[in-house]
C-alpha cells in the first residue's frame, strides 16, 4: 500500500495527455504476476494532484492498496480510505481491517499541553478558575486541572468539527472540476486546513519531546510516527508454550513470558564478577567521573533552563523554555501562595516569611516586631528540639501561639522546606 507513481489504465489520469501504454501494461502484468488484487477505495478517486490553474492541473491515482487472495479471505472486511489532504500532492490512505478489537481506555495523570498556549481562550480560562476558587494554593491547583480538562475536551471537539467540516469542503471541491474558481476555493480550503493542523502540531512535538517542526517539514510521517509509538500500546494476542500449543489467555501469557526470561537470565555458571569486569574496557576516566560527580550550581541550572527549547529538555540553544516562562511568570503568585514548612527553623524569617499552619493566614500578623527572636529556630527549646511556649506566649497573641504551638516537629533535626 503506498505510492506506486504508475497508473493502471488511462481513465486513471485527467489533465495532459497519457503516458506511455506499454508502461501501463507493464505495471498491470506485474501486479498480476504477484498475484495481487487491487483494494478498491472510499474517497476521492485521484490520489495525487499538482497544479493550481485548468491549464497546468494534473490528477493522477498513484497510491492503492494491493493484496493476495489469500489476505483477502484473512481480512474480507477491509476497506481503503483516501483522506482528505492540504499539506501534500498525494492523498494519504488508511487501511481499516475492520477487526472489531477494543482496547481499555487508560486514564493519564493531568498534563499541560503546549498547544492550550494557541488558544485564545486559554490565559483567560485559568484566570476565571484561579479567581473563582476559594481554595488553598495547592486546591487552586487542582481546581485548575480539572477545569482545563475540561475545557481542552470542548476545544478539542470544536476544533474536530471545524476540522470535519473544512475536510468535507475539501472533498467536495477534490470531486468537481478543476475550473478556475474551484481551485482557488480548493486553495483556500487547504490553506485554512493546515492552520487548524498547526494548532496540533505543538500537541504532537510536545509528545515527540524533540523540536522536529524546527528542523523538517511539518506533518511528516517519521515526525508523526515518533509521537505515536509513545502512545501505543503493544498487544500480545497469543503465545506457544513449550509444547508448541498456542496460549491466549493473560495468566496463561504471563507465565510463558515468566518462565522463559527467567530462564533467559538464570546463571547456572558460578563464578567471580570481576573475571567479567576485568574484559571490559574503561571509558570513563577518574578525572572525567569526578567532573560528573561534582555538585552542580545554581548558575549551572539557570543556564541549563535558558538553553531549552519551548517544549524540550534543555541542550544547546538560546530559546527559553515554556516551562521557565510560565515559572517566572507566577512568580508574585508563588512569592505569596508558597508556604514554609518547619525543620530545623533557621531559614524561616519569624515576621516575613509564611509558616503558619492553614487554614489563615500563614504570616504573622504582628507589627511590633521583637529583636530577641528573628528566625523560628529562636522559638525552639535549644538542644531539646521544643517550642519554647513561654517565649511564644509572651511574643504572640493566643491564636497565633496555638497555631504556632501545633506545628509537629521532627526528632531529626532537618532542612526547611517551601510547600505550596
Amino acid at each position: 500500500m503506498g505510492d506506486f507513481n504508475e497508473i493502471t489504465y488511462g481513465f486513471e489520469k485527467q489533465g495532459r495527455r497519457i503516458g506511455p501504454v506499454r508502461q501501463m501494461t507493464e505495471f498491470r502484468n506485474a501486479l498480476d504476476g504477484c498475484g495481487l488484487i487491487d483494494l478498491g477505495s472510499r474517497g476521492p478517486w485521484f490520489t495525487w494532484e499538482t497544479g493550481n490553474t485548468p491549464r497546468t492541473n494534473i490528477r493522477e491515482r498513484l497510491d492503492r492498496g494491493v493484496a493476495t487472495s489469500s489476505w483477502r479471505e484473512i481480512f474480507s472486511n477491509c476497506e481503503i480510505n483516501h483522506l482528505s489532504h492540504s499539506f501534500s500532492d498525494h492523498c494519504p490512505l488508511l487501511l481499516d481491517t475492520n477487526l472489531g478489537v477494543t482496547r481499555k481506555r487508560t486514564k493519564f495523570p493531568f498534563r499541560f499541553e503546549s498547544s492550550w498556549c494557541m488558544e485564545d481562550d486559554c490565559e483567560e480560562e485559568i484566570r476565571k478558575i484561579w479567581t473563582n476558587c476559594d481554595l488553598d494554593i495547592s486546591g487552586k491547583l487542582n481546581a485548575v486541572s480539572e477545569g482545563l480538562t475540561h475545557w481542552s475536551k470542548n476545544t478539542t471537539a470544536a476544533w474536530f468539527k471545524r476540522t470535519k467540516e473544512l475536510k468535507r469542503k475539501l472533498d467536495k471541491l477534490n470531486h468537481r472540476d478543476p475550473t478556475s474558481s474551484n481551485l482557488e476555493d480548493l486553495i483556500l480550503t487547504k490553506l485554512d486546513l493546515n492552520l487548524e493542523i498547526n494548532r496540533k502540531e505543538w500537541k504532537w512535538e510536545q509528545r515527540a519531546r524533540e523540536n522536529w517542526l524546527s528542523y523538517g517539514d511539518r506533518n511528516t510521517a517519521y515526525f508523526h510516527k515518533i509521537a505515536s509509538q509513545r502512545r501505543k500500546m503493544k498487544e500480545i494476542k497469543g503465545l506457544e508454550d513449550q509444547f508448541g500449543s498456542m496460549v491466549n489467555d493473560d495468566s496463561g501469557i504471563e507465565a510463558i513470558a515468566t518462565g522463559y526470561f527467567d530462564q533467559l537470565f538464570h546463571s547456572t555458571v558460578s563464578g567471580s564478577p570481576h573475571q567479567i569486569l576485568a574484559g571490559i574496557r574503561s571509558v570513563i576516566t577518574t578525572e572525567m567521573n569526578t567532573f560528573l560527580l561534582r555538585q552542580y550550581t545554581s548558575e549551572e541550572i539557570f543556564k541549563a533552563i535558558q538553553s531549552m527549547g519551548p517544549t524540550k529538555a534543555a541542550g544547546l540553544g538560546n530559546y527559553p523554555s515554556l516551562t521557565w516562562k510560565s515559572v517566572w511568570s507566577a512568580k508574585a503568585l508563588l512569592a505569596t501562595g508558597l508556604q514554609w514548612k518547619v525543620g530545623n527553623g533557621r531559614k524561616i524569617s519569624i515576621w516575613n516569611d509564611g509558616w503558619l499552619p492553614m487554614p489563615g493566614n500563614n504570616h504573622i500578623t504582628k507589627t511590633d516586631v521583637s529583636i530577641s527572636a528573628s528566625f523560628v529556630a529562636d522559638l525552639f527549646i535549644p538542644i531539646e528540639r521544643k517550642w519554647d511556649i513561654e517565649k511564644i506566649s509572651n511574643l504572640f497573641d493566643s491564636e497565633e501561639a496555638t497555631r504556632i504551638l501545633s506545628i509537629p516537629l521532627a526528632a531529626d533535626e532537618h532542612e526547611d522546606e517551601l510547600w505550596p
